[in-house]
Order: structure tokens, then C-alpha cells, then sequence
């Protein structure tokens, strides 16, 4: 199998941290960060990953070396105008040779159980699948909310106070770990800002492709590591 980890944004949130460094490559317990999506990978069998990128591949070489030593090929592909999460998909799709394959946030941190969402993605028919993790108030994030097979049938976007408060139950939220058929590519345009989350995802709603939530365990580590509070605690969860 093969992946993409998303690793082209600008990083502002973490300033000035990412002045000098890109954000994927912050040591995390004096370790390059990607070390640990690239770990995971390569545990459930995934020995090809591209990095979606915005800026030269210069800084990333030092990683590429060390991770070839490891049974990892690593290839850069650059986005010089943001493309989006999808545009920058969709920029490295020439590097995908077999499907499904597994799409990464550049800036999540997770030990969740890849081949227990493989064998899930199989067993549905889901053309994508995206990892869900479980929050107790999501109102700066988007809901998923699925059935008891866990399709999904609505994405909810920053819900309100008053919805949260309508509508109790358990909040489960994008987690930025995906498995993606090339049906969800060929929906992305070459060459063009798009969203997978905005745009991508409310189109296969509505023209019937199934999207499956694969739910974290509560023994998953999970955590976003975009701002400079949530990069200390990411350090300190690894240590």
C-alpha cells in the first residue's frame, strides 16, 4: 500500500517555531515529527509515501535519507500556490500505483490500529474512510454523523451552541486519517484549490458514494499538534 501525508500548509499557528523549519519536520522528543506517521505506516505495511509540500523539498532530505534506511521511500511533491487539502491530493495523485490508499493530516498524532481500519474499509464497500475521534464539545469542528454500520450521511460544520444542546449525543469528529478509492480523486480538479472536507466529501453525500467513520478506540492516542500548546503536549504524551 501506499500513502500521501498532507504537509503543505504555512504552519502560522505554530510561529515562530516554523520560521526556519517546516512544521512536519518540529522535533517531537528530539525526533522529526513525520517519523511517527512514517513509523505507523510502515508497521501496517505501507513502504511508499508521498509528502504533499508547498515549498522546495530541500529541507525534507535529511529525513528522505533517513527514512529510506528504514524500508521507507519517500517522494516530495510541491504545490508553489495553495491547492487546498484536495488540490494537494490531487497534485500527487501520478504517484499512487494501487488503491485503497491512506491519506494523513501533516500535523496529526495517532497510534490508531491502521489495519483495523483497512479490514474495515474492506468489509463496508466505503469508498472513503475517514478515522473518527470521539470529543466532548466539537463546536470548532465539523461533526460526522453516521449510522449504526457507521455510514455517514451528514457532516455538520462548527455546530452551534443551541444544535449541541438539541441534539445530545456523542460527538465524533474528522480525525485527518483517511482511506481513499480513486473515485474520491477523480471528484478533485486538476490543478485547482479545492477542499476535501468543503467541497469533496458534501459531493459524494450527494451523489450516493459511501463514506464509512472508522471510530478511534478510547485507547487510541489521538492529537492535533497545530498549535504551539497542543505541540508541548504532543511531546509530552511521547515522552
Amino acid at each position: 500500500m501506499q500513502a500521501l501525508i498532507l504537509s503543505g500548509g504555512q504552519g502560522t499557528r505554530m510561529r515562530p517555531f516554523t520560521l526556519y523549519r517546516p512544521k512536519p519536520l518540529l522535533p517531537v522528543a528530539n525526533v522529526p515529527f513525520l517519523s511517527y506517521p512514517s513509523a505507523l505506516l510502515r508497521g501496517s505495511g505501507v513502504r511508499s509515501i508521498a509528502l504533499c509540500i508547498s515549498q522546495t523539498s530541500a529541507p525534507y532530505r535529511s529525513f528522505i535519507a533517513s527514512e529510506k534506511k528504514l524500508g521507507t521511500e519517500i517522494r516530495c511533491f510541491s504545490e508553489f500556490e495553495p491547492l487546498g487539502t484536495g488540490g494537494g491530493m490531487k497534485n500527487a495523485e501520478e504517484f499512487i500505483k494501487n488503491w485503497p490508499c491512506f491519506i494523513f493530516n501533516g500535523d496529526v498524532l495517532t497510534n490508531a490500529n491502521l489495519k483495523k481500519m483497512i479490514a474495515f474499509h474492506k468489509s463496508t464497500g466505503s469508498r472513503a474512510t475517514i478515522a473518527l475521534v470521539k470529543i466532548i464539545d466539537p463546536s470548532a469542528c465539523g461533526l460526522a454523523l453516521s449510522d449504526a454500520a457507521g455510514k455517514i450521511h451528514d457532516f455538520i460544520e462548527k455546530p452551534s451552541r443551541d444544535y449541541l444542546n438539541k441534539n445530545p449525543m456523542e460527538y465524533w469528529i474528522n480525525a485527518g486519517v483517511y482511506l481513499f478509492e480513486k473515485e474520491l480523486f477523480d471528484l478533485m480538479p486538476k490543478g485547482k484549490p479545492c477542499s476535501v472536507e468543503r467541497d469533496i466529501f458534501p459531493d459524494c453525500l450527494r451523489q450516493g458514494v459511501p463514506l464509512y467513520g472508522f471510530k478511534l478506540q478510547a485507547e487510541d492516542y489521538w492529537i492535533d499538534m497545530g498549535t504551539p500548546q497542543k505541540y508541548l503536549e504532543a511531546n509530552r504524551a511521547v515522552l
